[in-house]
């Protein structure tokens, strides 16, 4: 994912961030990351060689360059900071670990996103499966048998709107969590990252077809359940 100016992302972290995480708390990880402090102790080992020391380099630039836009994709995937935490700090350790078969260092970023990526949908598949043997609480499905806000009365007030707007933000997000992980990553890429259609099919390791498709079919299914009483 090519760094520089991108558009204003248009929904999922704050809607729909879980219980419990505070935004103090969620404010202070992406500096803890671009210094340094939270990964690079486990990500990466001091090498006595040119070669490490050149590894080390690299990824600590990694981290400061692209680790708080990760944290931020790996939290609208997973919905958990300290999930989100170690699978920036896992992706980052995967990279160190193969950074000498990366010919280009220029992909190094995008290296890292795809195992970021990727992590974060094996958590997801885990998640789907721990909940279809009953050993964890469909949390995007939790609220499903609470009563949606009442419509605003018209002219409605602002604050009235504001709310109404919340709460479609968050019965989106809650919708959006419940697609399937590869479904979920394209969505949450492409609409809530501002990534092409390409930056999208690169981090996820498929065709650009695929990941049409994959918007296609997710697309469908959010206005399907959106338009559900």
């Amino acid at each position: 994912m090519p760094g520089g100016a991108r558009r204003r992302r248009r929904f999922f972290v704050s809607p729909a961030a879980p219980a419990g995480d505070s935004m103090e708390e969620m404010a202070e990880l992406p500096g803890r990351i671009g210094r340094g402090h939270l990964l690079l102790g486990g990500a990466v080992a001091a090498g006595a060689g040119a070669r490490d020391r050149e590894r080390d380099r690299a990824v600590r630039e990694l981290a400061e360059s692209v680790g708080r836009r990760g944290l931020a994709v790996a939290f609208d995937l997973l919905r958990d900071a300290a999930e989100a935490e170690d699978a920036v700090q896992e992706a980052l350790a995967r990279t160190c670990a193969r950074y000498h078969e990366v010919r280009d260092p220029d992909r190094l970023g995008a290296w890292f996103h795809r195992v970021l990526v990727n992590l974060c949908m094996r958590s997801l598949r885990r998640r789907r499966l721990m909940v279809r043997l009953g050993l964890r609480r469909d949390r995007a499905a939790g609220d499903d048998d609470a009563p949606e806000p009442a419509d605003p009365p018209s002219p409605a007030p602002p604050a009235d709107q504001d709310l109404a707007r919340a709460a479609a933000a968050r019965r989106l997000c809650r919708e959006v969590d419940r697609l399937p992980p590869r479904q979920k990553a394209a969505v949450v890429l492409h609409y809530g990252h501002d990534c092409s259609i390409a930056e999208t099919a690169e981090a996820l390791g498929i065709g650009a077809e695929s990941v049409k498709t994959h918007l296609r079919r997710a697309m469908a299914t959010l206005r399907a359940r959106l338009e559900e009483p």
